[in-house]
């Protein structure tokens, strides 16, 4: 077994905890709010867009 195993796999490896979870939470919440600021940023796009036709 490598040591590039699954988090399922941790146990296998003789680690002693499992990968921690709370920067992937913490990366995941961050994607988030950029994706919500990128779809509002396009949201406005298309409306100046829409008014200048």
């Amino acid at each position: 077994m490598t040591n590039r195993s699954s988090s399922h796999q941790h146990c296998l490896v003789g680690k002693k905890f499992p990968k921690s979870k709370l920067r992937k939470r913490h990366n995941k919440s961050l994607a988030t709010v950029r994706r919500e600021e990128r779809r509002e940023d396009q949201n406005k796009r298309i409306e100046v867009a829409r008014a200048a036709l």
